[in-house]
Formats: C-alpha cells, structure tokens, sequence
C-alpha cells in the first residue's frame, strides 16, 4: 500500500552496501521479464537499451521510435481517467481487480475514448471494454517465455485455439496493418529473427538456437559470445514422423515432445538443413547500443507521518485469491480465502477487538472483515490480503499518497 519507488529506494541501498549481490525479482506474473525486455516500460526500448541510447540503432531501421518516455501503468490509467487517452488496451489485464487503486480504475475505464481487451478469460474489466479480441493461451501457441533468471526458453504448441482466439502477436499485426504501419513479420520465426537482429541483448537468440538439443533448456541472454551453429536433433530423436516409423508407434509427443505438434509429427527440429547457412535480414550498419545499466541512487523516503489512532495499511499478494487463473480452476478456487485484516495482538487488545470478531476499516471506504491476531506484523500496521473477493485493499489504497492508514472500530 505504498509506491513502488519506495521498494527500489530500499533495493538501491541494498545494491550501493552489497556492491557484488544480485537481485532475482520474485515477479507474481509470467513472462514479465520477457516484457521489459521487448521493451514493455516506458524509457525503454527492445533489448535492455534506454530510448535515448537506442533510438538512433532501431530509426534507422523501423524509421520511427517513440518521441518521449511515455508514462507506466498507473500514468496511462490517470491519464485515462482525465480523459486523456483516445484507446486504452488491456493485455490481459483486469484493472479493476488487480491495481492497487480501485476507484483509479473504475475512473480510467470509464474516461478512456474506448477500451480494447485482449485477453484469454472474462474478468470485471471485460465488462466495460468496447472490443473485446479473443487471444490463444499457454500451449495454444508457440513462442517463448522468460523466467525470472531471465533465461529464454522455447514454448511448443499442444493445443488448438478454440473459435476465433488468435495468438497474441497476430492480433498485434492486424492492429498495425489497421493502423497503417504494418509489420514486416508474417510468421513466428520472422518475429524470432527481428528479435535477434535488433534487440541488442538477444543477439544470436535464434529459432535454430532454441530449437537445438544442446539449447533445450533455453539460454540466458545477453549471450557472453555467439554460440556454435546448433546442430538439428535428428527425426529419430524429436518423436516426429520418422521416430513414428521406426519406433513402431511411438507417441508423437512424448519426451521431448515441446515441439512436435507444431508440425504434426514432422521433425521440427530439423530447423536448418545441415551445413546450410540460416537466411537472415541484414544487420543494422550502426554500432549496437549499449544494455541498461543500474545505478543505485536511493533517496530519503517521504512518509507521512503516523496517526496515532490509525493503523498504517500493508497489503500483499496470496497464492491463492480471486484472481482470474486461479478462479478458472475448479480445485484452486475454493481455497480462496474471504477478507480479513491481520493486526498484532497488541493492538487488538489496545482497541477492545477480539481475534476472530467482525471489524470496519475505514480508509478511502468502508470494509467489514474478520480481525485476526497475527503477531508477525509489526504493532501500528494492519495487513490486508490483497484481491481476497469483494472489497478489499485496492478499495482502501489511494495510489498518489506516500502511505495509506486505516482507522479500525467494531460495526
């Protein structure tokens, strides 16, 4: 329930007194990692470059880059809601769910010229999107994801998109080609080799690279030195059409099985004929730009100060909550929990509320949930468990201040 430049002001301090750690970000979402490094965030471009560094390595090539810095999510969504953004497109977001600051949502859904939704199940915001496109999910197409160790690995395609659901990246072509700049990809293995060529941090990421035994378990990019030309594995060792023959039946997706049903039994990772060199657009003439860099500069904290008859709110994610994905499993969703509001005993006592009885927060609303004595949060701080169903933290959360307090009472 605080600004998240506070949390990189505390990793900056970690970073400037343990010069030689490393941080590995425990990212809630998938394939995050993968987003910033196609260039998902504002001031940044594909590949781990900044845009003032980049701009001059990718115009050249694509002949326009983004002018400014651009603004992050709650930027676009208080944007939107001064009716400052023309189209607001949800990537598989549900902004009314999941941002820290529900009523800042519900004012950008409502102020946004029209919203477009991308996306794989029906969530809240879907409710108010203009358009709604269909995508294909996990396993109904391929691609790659990357972890949290940032390290690239291949997706294969197991499944057939039901109806009209479309892979992320061809929704993203017809939106261009409507748009008036089309891409110049028509095909997965095209969007591999852009990425390869142009990303300065995935030089040599290629689609025979991944697609290679030697690689099966991904590589971590930026690659210390081009690695050698990865051999094909042979048909008798993908499950494709061959192994079929020769192995008297064998399951056409079994180990390693990752790719066979892209080809339906073909062997797919016969990617480059042997000996033969691999086509490839030519590279860029300028020198490719040099990959971010982190340079930790914390800074003193703003925090308001404490009110004494208020509590300072804490909130966080659980495994399991009213999230969409864990609401489309029948065995996990009942094991989402109902609010409640965790305080230490201390406090309780000091207000007269009993562990186990009903309390009323009240915040920027008003929220009744079951108090519980939790003698691991620190006294002066409740938490509350984020996205539990109903009202909840992101009801209480105003993203613009520096901390946010709650007063509890009995109702």
């Amino acid at each position: 329930a605080e600004p998240a430049d506070q949390v990189a002001d505390a990793i900056a301090i970690l970073a400037a007194g343990l010069p030689e750690a490393r941080i590995l970000p425990a990212l809630r979402r998938g394939n995050v990692l993968g987003a910033l490094d196609m260039g998902l965030a504002p001031g940044v471009l594909p590949g781990r470059v900044s845009l003032d560094d980049g701009r001059h390595w990718f115009d050249q090539e694509w002949g326009t880059v983004p002018e400014i810095r651009g603004s992050d999510a709650l930027g676009i969504l208080a944007a939107a809601a001064e009716g400052k953004v023309q189209a607001l497109v949800l990537l598989g977001a549900d902004p009314l769910a999941d941002v820290p600051d529900r009523e800042l949502a519900r004012r950008a859904m409502s102020g946004a010229g029209s919203v477009i939704a991308v996306d794989v199940f029906a969530n809240p915001s879907l409710d108010h999107a203009d358009v709604v496109l269909p995508a294909a999910a996990f396993a109904e197409r391929p691609g790659t994801t990357t972890n949290i160790e940032g390290r690239v690995s291949r997706l294969g395609q197991k499944l057939t998109p039901p109806g009209v659901a479309w892979p992320d990246w061809m929704i993203a072509a017809e939106l261009a080609a409507r748009l008036g700049g089309p891409f110049a990809t028509e095909t997965i293995d095209d969007l591999t080799e852009e990425i390869q060529r142009m990303a300065p941090s995935h030089a040599g990421v290629t689609g025979a690279l991944l697609g290679s035994r030697e690689f099966r378990d991904g590589v971590i990019p930026p690659l210390a030195e081009a690695p050698a030309r990865a051999e094909p594995m042979p048909a008798s060792d993908t499950g494709g059409h061959g192994a079929v023959q020769d192995a008297g039946g064998l399951d056409p997706v079994a180990t390693p099985g990752v790719l066979e049903v892209e080809d339906q039994g073909a062997p797919v990772m016969a990617i480059a004929p042997e000996n033969t060199p691999e086509p490839s657009a030519p590279e860029p003439s300028a020198e490719r730009p040099p990959l971010l860099t982190y340079s930790p500069e914390p800074t003193e904290p703003v925090v308001a100060p404490h009110d004494a008859y208020a509590l300072r709110l804490v909130s966080s994610r659980v495994l399991y909550d009213n999230g969409t994905l864990v609401q489309q499993s029948s065995s996990m969703a009942p094991l989402a929990k109902d609010p409640d509001v965790h305080v230490n005993p201390y406090d309780l006592e000091r207000l007269g509320v009993r562990s186990g009885g009903s309390v009323r927060l009240i915040g920027r609303t008003r929220l009744v949930v079951t108090a519980v004595a939790d003698e691991t949060v620190p006294r002066g701080n409740a938490y509350v468990p984020f996205n539990n169903g109903g009202l909840g933290a992101a009801d209480l959360i105003d993203a613009a201040a520096s901390s946010n307090d709650v007063r509890m009472e009995t109702p």
